[in-house]
């Protein structure tokens, strides 16, 4: 994909002016000389061709230092020669030839050259390349331009165009338009933290932002697996060499003298806001010279008023400096802020100093930080400074900045206290702190490791117990926290506002709500609390206050909450309580603020470097997304918590991602989606037994009842809601209990009992309405509309949704109500005698074989996508699996033709053309068949096992998943079956010792000893081979895989 067709499509400010200002010349009713300018990669020539290409007249491009024959060369194009002057051909000849002509006569000739072929334009590139006699020229020619009506000279130039050239800058692109041109680029939409990552170092300079996208592609930072675009943020700034090498040349290219190179060298170790006489001081030079310097910096465009064009020469030229020139530069630096230690910080481990002094200067920065209250600062200071401490010092220092940064850099925190142990393992302070932070981290077994440390005598009395509860309440062991408390009394009088606080967050997770609130409610009556302490307690009361129902109360008491802690440097906190806000927004379907506060808190925890936390809130941010119907990012979202949160050990966060996938895949609807949605309900279901904690198993389990009811198996269902209505009708649980009750009525609908679900249906509509739950308010409502034939009531829901941004209810209103939709074109007519595509073994259509390796692949990618429950697959996706490599237009062409042959040989009906690409046609699969009815005689073999390339592994593991339930059912009653299917399996998944056992226990079913034994041993030898002995004897290997 050519970078020019994608920059066609991201227009630069200013250039409707422009193109209007050329259009008069084109009318031959005015001349212009007009000057494009700026930094290199800004889009100069670009502009300078999209002009000439979009004005109606003839137009000529040539570098500015051309030979004279070149240009004289344009006389070429005159329809008629003898329009030009018999003076101006003879000199233009002599040009022609090589000969020597007066600066005047060549301007004259040029001129009247031009004037013969009005209207006309002509483009000089690169006007800074031109040395000072050549300037001459063009200017004269300028000014001639300018005179002559339907003549215009363009230059292109990185310095500022002389007079009389109309100069005009060129500006570096808006966010917005950055976006728009990687995206054009790319054909697709890209993650946003891409595109922010970008225009953060690329400073919307075309060209370098198109070098950062194809250089973060190349390393694997930014990729596409065929459906979309994925972001992985790289650990360390990089530069694209290709971008890298031009300022580089341009900064070699910078002319002038002594003063100009230093003048260059010390803007460039010096930070942005640095002061005119700091630069001057590091450079070594009086106010003229510098002045004279800047001028000449400025001309040759790498400066913009004080400081750089573009961020990027700042790093490339201070990677070019000789290490003894950048130490001399630093030092000189120091010398020069010796009044300001904490800028003078900024050059210290680069002058290169003896430690002592180095240390020094350090520690003077975080006093001085200290002083202006700043303590975490400070705080980064000192832990610099320990890397030039020695002996006792070295771990004092460790520890005294680890105490600061714990709350706000958590990675840093934990190296400095493992220094600090490393040299001093019986510090208790410490090894305390360490267990805290591993228990942020979610590191369980670390953090009794770190605890086995301390001496007995110390595991043990309050101050033990309390520390205790701290961290079982940071591991979220609520049901340890409150057995803990509830356990000493004598712990109570004594305990901080933070303490409280934790137990009192623990009994929510427990479905404690009121006990919590008393707590709260008690502490916060104290004469002595601060306001830090009692903003925080307002977070855990409006957490109390929302599990109640009492939405609005809650919303404000954390808004109250975030503008005290504000006031501190206290970020953890500030998260926390963003995070607690975005949960109340998200739950008044306010979600668009919500997904607001939930990315200001992901930001601060990045920062922070909490992974954990980090994942938690990835999670949030998705559910918020589903609801404004982003649902392929809430799903990448949903999958990287999940994916860092299993590493960690099992905790009410990883229930959450577990439940949050169980709707995502359940609520779609497919045969594959459906079974999706029962694994991840299952495995939530199981986290929850090993918790302890009522709140989550009530979670886990309403997710499991809307997986069986989806996957077609209400009766299930019902069961399992109406003995959990019970229990919750016997405490307080109003928004849980909504949710069970919808549920409940969905099963009893779909059993033909429509009047008990209208009961409960209206039940939950109360319940929604008492406590302010908008978007159950609208659900149910939907429902009930929809069971007693109130259509005209769906639809008033259905604008309303669309008024508020609910994009998600929008989509489920229109997918149950299709006939409120706009009119959507007919579809194509039903493929007539042709039966299903068979791709449950070889490709078939018809019973025959289908022909030709890229056809099969096409339909392939087209069937898994249907299986996914998507509409189409884009044609960028298609060319990328299908013809990676080839040219865009190459691709694009193979693409049609395969999709015209497979028409041609299988059916106009197969593949349907779509907006945005292909999809499968009106026919079914024997795949979709399976999941529908169970049919296992559908299975031939494995599933597309005679197409090449890569398969979508979701798709492939729901087939075999399914499969693999209808196997054990057939265990008994149809064990030939059994083995048959069995072994399909295992040629898919030869590795999977879950699917041997149960292919081993089908040839014991059937009586086949010998087939058994034969089979057990291939599958140990093949095991072998990738390292994993299984036991002597088939017998052995089932016992410790029961049924």
């Amino acid at each position: 994909m050519a970078a020019h067709l994608s920059q066609t499509l991201v227009t630069p400010a200013g250039f409707s002016g422009w193109l209007g200002r050329l259009r008069p010349v084109a009318a031959k009713r005015v001349g212009l000389a007009l000057g494009l300018w700026g930094e290199a990669g800004v889009g100069k020539s670009w502009t300078a061709r999209r002009l000439l290409g979009e004005t109606a007249c003839k137009g000529f491009s040539l570098h500015a230092t051309a030979p004279l024959a070149e240009l004289a060369g344009l006389a070429s194009a005159l329809s008629k020669p003898g329009r030009l002057p018999l003076w101006a051909q003879r000199v233009l000849e002599r040009l022609t030839r090589g000969e020597f002509a007066e600066a005047s006569q060549v301007a004259d000739a040029l001129g009247a050259l031009l004037a013969a072929l009005a209207p006309v334009i002509v483009h000089l590139e690169d006007l800074h390349e031109a040395e000072a006699q050549r300037l001459e020229l063009v200017g004269m020619l300028a000014q001639r331009a300018g005179r002559t009506r339907g003549v215009a000279l363009l230059v292109t130039s990185r310095m500022q165009p002389p007079q009389p050239f109309e100069a005009v800058r060129l500006e570096p692109l808006e966010p917005e338009a950055s976006r728009a041109l990687l995206e054009n680029e790319v054909g697709a939409s890209l993650p946003e933290e891409a595109t922010r990552w970008i225009y953060a170092r690329a400073r919307g300079n075309p060209l370098f932002t198109l070098e950062y996208l194809r250089y973060l592609a190349r390393q694997g930072f930014l990729w596409n697996d065929r459906t979309r675009w994925h972001w992985r943020t790289p650990t360390q700034d990089l530069i694209p060499l290709t971008v890298e090498a031009l300022l580089e040349r341009q900064i070699l290219e910078v002319p002038g003298s002594a003063a100009v190179r230093k003048a260059f060298e010390a803007r460039a170790i010096l930070p942005p806001e640095a002061s005119e006489e700091l630069w001057a001081r590091v450079a070594g030079l009086g106010p003229a010279d510098l002045e004279e310097a800047r001028a000449r910096l400025l001309e040759q465009g790498i400066l913009r008023g004080s400081d750089f064009a573009h961020p990027l020469f700042r790093e490339v030229r201070r990677g070019t400096l000789r290490p003894e020139r950048k130490q001399a530069l630093a030092r000189r630096a120091l010398e020069a802020l010796a009044g300001d230690p904490e800028a003078a910080a900024g050059f210290v481990e680069e002058a290169g100093l003896e430690p002592e002094q180095a240390k020094e200067w350090l520690l003077q920065a975080a006093q001085s930080a200290k002083r202006r209250g700043n303590e975490v600062q400070a705080a980064r200071f000192v832990a610099r400074a320990v890397e030039y401490a020695q002996g006792e010092e070295r771990g004092r220092l460790a520890l005294e900045a680890a105490r600061i940064l714990r709350s706000a850099d958590l990675p840093r925190a934990v190296k400095l206290l493992e220094l600090v142990l490393r040299s001093r393992s019986d510090d208790v302070e410490a090894t305390y702190l360490l267990a805290e932070l591993l228990a942020h981290k979610g590191q369980q077994a670390e953090v009794e490791r770190v605890l086995q440390t301390l001496p007995e005598s110390l595991r043990q009395g309050s101050a033990w117990l309390l520390r205790l509860i701290h961290l079982k309440a940071i591991l979220d062991d609520h049901a340890g926290v409150v057995e803990l408390w509830e356990r000493h009394p004598q712990l109570h009088p004594q305990a901080k506002a933070d303490t409280v606080a934790l137990v009192s967050d623990a009994m929510l997770a427990l479905g404690q709500f009121e006990q919590s609130q008393t707590w709260i409610d008690a502490v916060l009556m104290r004469p002595n609390l601060t306001n830090f302490e009692r903003a925080k307690l307002q977070v855990n009361l409006a957490r109390a206050k929302f599990f109640l129902g009492q939405f609005e109360p809650s919303l404000a008491l954390v808004e109250a909450a975030l503008s005290s802690l504000r006031q501190y440097e206290a970020p953890r906190d500030i998260a926390l309580a963003l995070h607690r806000k975005g949960i109340i927004l998200h739950y008044s379907a306010r979600f668009a603020e919500a997904l607001g506060a939930f990315q200001e808190a992901y930001e601060v925890f990045s920062n922070l470097g909490d992974g954990r936390w980090c994942a938690i809130l990835k999670n949030h941010m998705a559910a918020s997304l589903l609801q404004l119907n982003q649902d392929q990012v809430a799903e990448d979202y949903h999958l990287e918590a999940l994916e860092y949160l299993r590493r960690l050990d099992a905790s009410d966060f990883l229930g959450s991602v577990l439940n949050s996938l169980a709707w995502l895949y359940s609520s779609r609807g497919t045969p594959l989606s459906t079974q999706l949605g029962l694994k991840y309900a299952r495995e939530a279901c199981a986290l929850a037994e090993t918790l302890k904690s009522p709140r989550a198993k009530i979670n886990a389990k309403i997710q499991m009842i809307y997986a069986l009811i989806y996957a077609g198996r209400p009766a299930e269902g019902l069961a399992a809601a109406e003995e959990s209505i019970a229990q919750l009708r016997q405490g307080n649980y109003p928004q849980l209990l909504g949710m069970y009750l919808d549920a409940r009525a969905e099963a009893l609908e779909r059993l033909g009992q429509p009047e008990r679900a209208l009961q409960d249906l209206r039940e939950a509509y109360s319940i929604a309405d008492r406590i302010g739950d908008l978007l159950m308010l609208e659900w149910v409502g939907v429902k009930i509309d929809w069971l007693t034939g109130n259509l005209s009531g769906v639809s008033m829901r259905l604008e309303r949704a669309r008024s508020r941004g609910w994009a998600s209810l929008e989509q489920w209103i229109l997918r149950e109500f299709p006939q409120l939709a706009q009119p959507a074109p007919a579809p194509q007519a039903p493929l007539t005698g042709v039966s299903p595509l068979a791709v449950l073994g070889s490709m078939l259509l018809g019973g025959k074989p289908i022909r030709g390796q890229k056809r099969k692949e096409l339909l392939a990618l087209l069937v898994e996508a249907r299986i996914a429950g998507r509409l189409e697959v884009g044609t960028l996706e298609l060319l990328e699996a299908l013809y990676p490599g080839l040219p865009e237009t190459e691709a694009a062409n193979l693409l049609k033709q395969a999709v015209f042959q497979a028409r041609t040989h299988l059916g106009q009906g197969v593949i349907a053309t779509t907006p945005g690409g292909y999809a499968l046609g009106s026919l079914e699969t024997d795949a979709e068949l399976f999941l529908k009815t169970g049919d296992t005689r559908l299975w031939r073999g494995g599933f597309l096992e005679d197409a090449s390339g890569d398969r979508d592994e979701a798709v492939r593991g729901a087939l075999y998943q399914a499969l693999a339930g209808r196997v054990r059912s057939l265990l008994e009653p149809e064990p030939h079956e059994a083995v048959r299917l069995g072994q399909i399996l295992l040629s898919a998944e030869p590795y999977d010792s879950e699917i041997l056992a149960l292919t081993l226990r089908a040839l014991r079913q059937e009586g086949n000893r010998l087939g058994l034994s034969r089979l057990y041993q291939e599958a140990r030898e093949r095991m072998k081979e990738v390292g994993e002995a299984l036991p002597e004897d088939w017998q052995g290997f089932l016992e410790h895989h029961p049924a």
